[in-house]
């Protein structure tokens, strides 16, 4: 290894030690959560760890997020910090690529490092990879297939080919937004084959090469296509699924201004340079064809994602969720220009000092940005399910004891997570996903809780309705032992279940498990 390699993995060493200690302090300062939907992809991923299955098609969700935490979990139960240490694990690898990606991409190591150093200190990117969600899996996939795919153009080995086929169909897995880059990769791999043969630069073998390489990424996509016309009559139901709940509740407006905020929120430096870069990037490399599909591949499903969710109003964290995939890939772009910038002045000493600090200070700006976060209101859950799972551990065999919990949407996901339980939680109010208004079984049967407590032994309730907490300070004499983000904690004390008077009375509350 020369003395730039090790130079250079020096720095991308230091640049990962960096972005890990920056993630500890943003635990530290309380982050949790974008959206409520990292406790339900945590919950689901338990869910299949428990009884694994085959998915080939299905809702809103994909199933490869699924797959890959529940697979984890089977090795380490852990609904809250497994699925946290995937998405940590795979957003210093995406760092490693999108290096890679630069240096291969421009035959520049420094545009690569500057590439790194700009993804390392995103602000979204550290709340991904701090999070549960699925975008930090389906970004790293996805650098891996522009790399792969970046290095087979420069070196014609077809393993490079297919390795980058196979990560985007992997990628098709985790993220619909895959469903749109595998459109162009394999509609560019058949103009390609088609292009060598009639230049001659390759026979039908090399085009059947390339055509078979086009097929593999949409293998996922047809069969979850075919299953959901299998399984309801419309191909396209799951599309009828997303865009049902997102009328219903968030609403049928329309605005791309929602667009321009976030993705400067994301990374301002990335909206305020992405011209600039484009431009140089075209005028000085537009010759090489790793270029030129880098940037259709990057540009063209950006176009087609605003075209096809055409301003959906959406809550603030999926804004971040969707957009920041598709910005984060043009960072090798800003390192090339950045690159360019300090070799014209190099011999301007002062001023080539005074771009290191202005770049300095917009990475600066972008780390303390990063703890302006706002948590998801599902998140308030997660601290009420660890307290619970907390008070479990204090005694012998108090883990294994069942507790009941008021559902609350969607706290009572992250209480799931916060407790480590998808099997003891038993649910007052019945999941209405519809409507969201179930009414308290508590409240609707007298006697219930004395019931449920002689029939599943019942140690703690954990509820936060104010009619549910007279109910059991006034008709069953409970004092809260605890109470945390304002639900109360009635631990029953021994005997409780002997004061029942109907002995027939059958404990209606379900045992939960997320969905």
């Amino acid at each position: 290894m020369g003395t730039n390699d090790k130079q250079t993995w020096l720095a991308l060493a230091m640049i990962i030690c960096a972005r890990l200690g920056l993630q500890a302090l943003l635990y530290r300062a309380g982050f949790v959560s974008l959206t409520a939907d990292d406790f339900g992809r945590a919950v689901a991923a338990g869910l299949w760890a428990q009884r694994p299955y085959f998915v080939w098609h299905g809702g809103a969700w994909l199933p490869f997020h699924m797959i890959l935490v529940g697979s984890a979990l089977r090795l380490v139960w852990d609904l809250l910090w497994v699925p946290r240490t995937v998405n940590i694990l795979l957003g210093a690898i995406s760092i490693l690529l999108i290096y890679r990606l630069g240096k291969e991409l421009f035959k520049d190591r420094r545009i690569g490092l500057f590439a790194a150093l700009l993804l390392a200190f995103n602000p979204a990117h550290l709340w991904l990879s701090s999070g549960m969600l699925v975008e930090i899996p389906y970004l790293t996939l996805l650098l891996g297939c522009m790399l792969s795919f970046i290095v087979f153009l420069q070196r014609s080995r077809s393993s490079y080919l297919f390795l980058s086929a196979v990560l985007l169909g992997l990628a098709n897995g985790f993220r619909f937004e895959g469903w749109m880059v595998s459109l162009f990769f394999s509609l560019y791999l058949a103009w390609l084959g088609i292009y060598r043969f009639i230049h001659r630069q390759t026979n039908l073998k090399g085009v059947a090469v390339l055509w078979v390489a086009a097929i593999v990424p949409m293998v996922f996509p047809v069969l979850w296509v075919a299953g959901s016309y299998q399984q309801t009559g419309d191909p396209f139901h799951f599309l009828s699924v997303i865009r049902t709940y997102k009328l219903t509740w968030n609403g049928s407006q329309r605005s791309f201004i929602n667009y321009l905020i976030t993705s400067w929120r994301i990374g301002w430096l990335i909206i305020l340079l992405m011209f600039p870069a484009l431009a140089h990037c075209v005028y000085r490399y537009g010759k090489s064809q790793a270029l030129r599909w880098y940037l259709g591949i990057t540009l063209i499903p950006l176009v087609m994602f605003l075209w096809l969710h055409g301003g959906q109003a959406e809550p603030p964290g999926n804004y971040i969720r969707y957009l920041t995939p598709f910005l984060c890939v043009f960072l090798p772009l800003l390192g090339a220009l950045m690159v360019a910038l300090l070799d014209y002045i190099h011999k301007l000493v002062w001023v080539r000092g005074s771009i290191f600090v202005l770049i300095s200070l917009a990475l600066l700006i972008q780390v303390f940005s990063a703890y302006k976060f706002t948590n998801d209101p599902a998140a308030q859950g997660l601290a009420v399910g660890q307290q619970l799972r907390a008070l479990r551990s204090s005694g012998p065999g108090l883990n294994l004891v069942p507790a009941i919990i008021e559902v609350s949407y969607w706290e009572y996901l992250a209480i799931h997570v916060g407790a480590n339980d998808l099997k003891r939680l038993m649910y007052d109010r019945e999941l209405d996903f519809d409507r969201r208004d179930a009414p308290s079984l508590i409240l609707e049967t007298p006697g219930l809780v004395y019931a449920c407590a002689r029939q599943n032994e019942i140690e703690y309730l954990v509820v936060k309705d104010n009619q549910l907490k007279d109910l059991l300070e006034g008709t069953y004499s409970l004092k809260p032992e605890h109470q945390v983000n304002t639900y109360n904690f009635y631990r029953l004390p021994p005997g409780f279940s002997s004061s029942i008077q109907d002995r027939g009375l059958k404990c209606t509350l379900p045992f939960g498990s997320g969905y």
